[in-house]
């Protein structure tokens, strides 16, 4: 049994799953809005983090 042939593709990109390049932005400004994804964080957040994260995931 080939296990790479039966295993479903699971998405490693954001682009895998249709992420643009022009929607980096506006995602990185939402994210921050949603405190419980970040009030644990030790660093505080801000968007150009987000859109550097966001970026290096696509």
């Amino acid at each position: 049994m080939n296990w790479r042939k039966e295993r479903p593709h699971v998405p490693t990109r954001l682009n895998d799953i249709g992420v643009k390049e022009e929607e980096i932005r506006e995602i990185a400004s939402k994210t921050l809005e949603i405190t419980r994804l970040i009030r644990n964080n030790p660093r505080v957040p801000n968007v150009r983090d987000f859109e550097k994260l966001l970026r290096e995931a696509l």
